[in-house]
């Protein structure tokens, strides 16, 4: 058997003159160009003086006089990351494989060598290689495709509405994007994107479809944004249908994407997989719009509607993409919480906490009307009537929300106001809901910063209640089933009020 590249070009390091000749001898046998050197000072003395591009795979013995080939490989690393590194270790060597490994070796061999594993392992760090010198040389190239201005970061002095973004993604070139674009004073459109997958690929599609959008964007004024994405839908399925016709195991990408115009006094949404966008009133309470269509790629959708928002009384206007959402769960708080948590860190905290994010990491908040408010919203849930079992869930859940805001919160005022809460849920799921999997309660916590209080409002669809919880209280020896929840309830909070005769509950507790 050949080497599928005659080129190929191996370097071999071993500080024992007969292990290095065998296996310059096996590798010239399969036709492999080597270059051998007896100790790794030499080897980086010959390399830190060349293009390691030239070479394709190294072979290194890890135990050597001098510098190891554990301390080699971490030099190789640092000089070319893409040239993938072969260790071989000694029959009582097992525990530095793990380490070689964990710093970037390709992959490890026991003396004596076995000549055809030997031959099939270089064979793989070479292919190896090459892959990631590819990878790296497509990513440079998109990074000076941006560098050219053509993908453009958005500037927020480029708008008149304050806005506040957040982008950390996971590599140089994410998958997610966001196109802010004020047209004139009274129109402002923006179009945030998540290309599924986390590999190159995922960069080169979102920036096709900025590249689309903006070329389109060119001849069209206004852009017809339905047609946009109604155009790219057909696009991501044709290509779908071709890798399948031609025999390819790949499903390829899908585009979740939202597109948000603000015309005048209206907001109009066509969201296409992306995660609900949170409009928050300037009383604090959250109006969550789901999403209307799937994402791009998937299903002929067809034509898209918008859907249209009155935002006389919005503040706000929140969007973000799946990684918000998957770092949100990961630190179990609500996504209101954690986006007011990363605001108001400086750039370099918030980016050390995102360092653990799984994804790329994309939000951006439309500030429409001055923050004249100082009712802050930490969380906003909707629960089925089935959910009563994951009741301690949801209050590890809203606990973390309020402490991610207010760390110094005190601990027996916060016990009792989040004992009051799952008391409420519970209500609200139990008898308001009748425990039904098709009705739904919702619940939001808000902190009004002013007063130094928190706030929770229950509503669920039911028909309320015609006792009065307060004469209940009087009357306490007089109680029966259904009214002891309520009174309990208006003892752990300052203040308890009963709207919609008792389908909406609203809790307050000075904190």
């Amino acid at each position: 058997m050949t080497t599928p590249n005659p080129n190929a070009h191996v370097i071999v390091v071993d500080d024992e003159s007969i292990n290095l000749t065998i296996m310059r001898l096996t590798l010239e046998e399969k036709n492999f160009r080597v270059t051998t050197f007896s100790s790794a000072e030499s080897c980086l003395a010959e390399l830190r003086g060349s293009n390691l591009l030239n070479y394709d795979c190294m072979v290194t013995d890890h135990s050597m006089p001098g510098i190891s080939g554990l301390e080699l490989l971490e030099e190789i690393k640092k000089l070319d990351p893409t040239l993938e590194v072969i260790m071989v270790t000694g029959e009582n060597e097992r525990m530095i494989i793990k380490e070689s490994l964990r710093k970037g070796a390709f992959d490890f061999l026991d003396k004596p060598l076995d000549p055809n594993k030997f031959h099939s392992t270089v064979q793989n760090a070479i292919k190896a290689s090459a892959i990631r010198r590819k990878r790296d040389a497509t990513e440079a190239s998109l990074v000076a495709a941006r560098s050219t201005g053509l993908f453009a970061e958005f500037n927020p002095d480029s708008v008149s509405l304050p806005i506040e973004r957040i982008y950390t993604p996971k590599h140089e070139l994410g998958g997610d994007f966001i196109d802010i674009t004020e047209h004139n004073p009274e129109h402002l459109s923006i179009v945030l994107g998540d290309i599924s997958g986390h590999d190159i690929q995922s960069a080169l599609l979102s920036s096709h479809f900025l590249g689309t959008l903006y070329g389109r964007r060119s001849i069209e004024s206004p852009l017809k944004a339905d047609e946009l994405l109604k155009d790219y839908n057909l696009f991501l399925i044709q290509k779908r249908q071709e890798r399948s016709s031609a025999g390819s195991m790949s499903v390829g990408s899908s585009l979740s994407v939202c597109n948000v115009e603000l015309i005048n006094r209206e907001v109009r949404i066509i969201n296409c997989g992306n995660p609900p966008v949170y409009l928050q009133k300037k009383n604090g309470n959250i109006l969550r719009i789901a999403p209307r269509y799937q994402p791009l790629g998937w299903f002929d959708i067809g034509e898209f509607e918008s859907q249209v928002i009155d935002v006389e009384n919005i503040q706000k206007m929140v969007l973000f993409t799946d990684g918000m959402v998957e770092h949100a769960k990961k630190h179990e708080c609500d996504i209101l919480s954690l986006l007011h948590h990363l605001n108001t860190l400086n750039k370099s905290d918030q980016q050390e906490f995102l360092l653990t994010a799984e994804d790329d990491i994309l939000s951006t908040t439309v500030i429409m009307h001055e923050d004249e408010s100082v009712v802050l919203p930490l969380v906003y849930n909707e629960y089925s009537g089935n959910e009563q079992s994951k009741i301690d869930r949801f209050q590890k859940f809203w606990r973390n929300s309020i402490l991610l805001v207010l760390e110094n919160i005190d601990n027996h005022l916060l016990h009792r106001f989040i004992l009051a809460c799952r008391e409420g849920v519970i209500n609200a799921l139990k008898h308001g809901c009748g425990g039904r999997p098709d009705c739904i309660a919702s619940f939001e916590i808000r902190a009004n910063l002013q007063n130094r209080e928190l706030e929770a409002v229950i509503k669920d669809p039911g028909e309320g209640h015609a006792f009065d919880y307060v004469q209940r209280d009087a009357n306490f020896k007089d109680m029966n089933p259904g009214s002891l929840g309520l009174v309990l309830i208006s003892k752990l909070v300052d203040e308890m009020e009963l709207l919609d005769n008792g389908a909406t509950m609203k809790l307050r507790l000075r904190v």
